[in-house]
């Protein structure tokens, strides 16, 4: 329920003789999901689908057309093109410790955020903003 804790991976694998045996030289999780499951329990895998349910929601949201302006509405699409792409690396890979997960989605997120701080400054759409607070 709530994993071994973050880093663990590699040595309880290695504390099982029986995978040494047949498979060989202990290799990491397939992806970031069975790795998140492994070493954080059911709680961190929870909480990590949350948050990433919250950042797509929130790029949907600013995509909705009326909510906010064109240009906004793209560098959202952008953001969360940009976001499914980090996310579909880790599917496959398991370095979500480094820079090739976090960076993608703190620009994605910060561009977004930007876009829609000058919208709401620009328009004087105070949703627009008191949206972002949330």
């Amino acid at each position: 329920v709530v994993g071994n804790g973050v880093g663990t991976f590699y040595p309880t694998v290695m504390f099982f003789d029986v995978y040494q045996s047949e498979i060989g030289d202990v290799t990491d999780a397939h992806g970031v999901i069975q790795k998140i499951g492994a070493e954080q329990g059911a709680l961190g895998l929870i909480a990590f689908g949350l948050w990433v349910w919250w950042l797509f929601s929130f790029f949907y949201k600013c995509s909705v057309p009326g909510t906010v302006s064109s240009e906004t509405r793209v560098t959202s699409q952008f953001a969360m093109l940009l976001a499914v792409s980090a996310f579909t690396f880790q599917l496959f890979s398991t370095q979500y410790y480094s820079s090739v997960l976090w960076v993608p989605l703190a620009l994605s997120w910060s561009m977004v955020a930007m876009s829609i701080r000058e919208d709401g400054y620009n328009h004087g759409q105070t949703k627009v903003i008191n949206f972002l607070n949330t």
